[in-house]
C-alpha cells in the first residue's frame, strides 16, 4: 500500500509509502494477505510501517494559485486520517496516541518510520 509522491498540492515533493499495517494485533501463522488499515495513524493495537521523504528544501511550499479545496482533498486521498492530526502552528508535527520509531540517514532525503498504538 503505497500514499506516493505528492503533487502540486498539499504534499508537494514529499513521498509516503506505508509498506504494511494493521488496524489490530497481528497473529501467526496467516494468509500472507495485506491485512486492513485504511486510516493513515493505527488504532490502539495497531500499527503502519512505512517511509517518508521530504526534499532539501523541505518542500516548496504551496503554489500561489493552489485551490485549497483540492488540495485537501488530494492529501485525504493520499493520507486519510493524517490531517485531523496535524498541528497547524508546528508544521510537520503531528499529535496521536502512538509511539513514533523514526530514522534518519545521513546524506540521504529518506526517513523510515514505524508508528504503533498500544
Amino acid at each position: 500500500m503505497s500514499s506516493g509522491t505528492g503533487g502540486a498540492g498539499a504534499v508537494a515533493g514529499n513521498e509516503f509509502h506505508r509498506l504494511w499495517g494493521s488496524d489490530t494485533t497481528v497473529s501467526f501463522p496467516d494468509d500472507g494477505s495485506r491485512p486492513d488499515g485504511p486510516s493513515y495513524f493505527p488504532p490502539v493495537g495497531g500499527f503502519r510501517f512505512g517511509f517518508f521523504t521530504i526534499p532539501p528544501d523541505g518542500g516548496a511550499g504551496a503554489p500561489a494559485d493552489l485551490d485549497f479545496d483540492a488540495a485537501l482533498a488530494e492529501f485525504e486521498e493520499k493520507l486519510p486520517g493524517m490531517a485531523e492530526h496535524l498541528e497547524p502552528e508546528h508544521p510537520g508535527m503531528h499529535t496521536t496516541a502512538t509511539v513514533d520509531y523514526g530514522s534518519c540517514s545521513p546524506g540521504s532525503r529518506s526517513s523510515s518510520s514505524m508508528t504503533a498504538s498500544s
